[in-house]
């Protein structure tokens, strides 16, 4: 798999944490050669997003990522397909963003 390049990392601080990867966060995961899917996988669980979220329903932090990544709610439909897909096990919340 390929390492993540700077947008995705990008990207994928926006969705899961809200703001942007700093200077120093994304050599050091670039210098250890991290993938898209592992990086999505790490800052789902950095203690960051953990100490904000964990509690959150599976609802809510789909809507979570929608606003980070839209800035706009899910729609009933989205909200409803994505919360089922992840409770089924069919997609991760760990790897949502990536989906979306």
């Amino acid at each position: 798999m390929p390492i993540a390049t700077t947008t995705q990392f990008q990207e994928l601080y926006l969705a899961y944490l809200g703001r942007f990867a700093d200077y120093p966060a994304m050599t050091y995961w670039q210098a250890k050669g991290i993938t898209r899917e592992s990086l999505a996988e790490e800052l789902y669980l950095s203690s960051e997003y953990q100490n904000i979220y964990n509690k959150k329903s599976i609802a809510f932090q789909v809507n979570h990522l929608y606003k980070n990544l839209f800035a706009r709610n899910a729609n009933i439909d989205e909200l409803l397909d994505w919360t089922n897909k992840i409770e089924e096990g069919k997609v991760a919340l760990a790897t949502l963003a990536i989906n979306l």
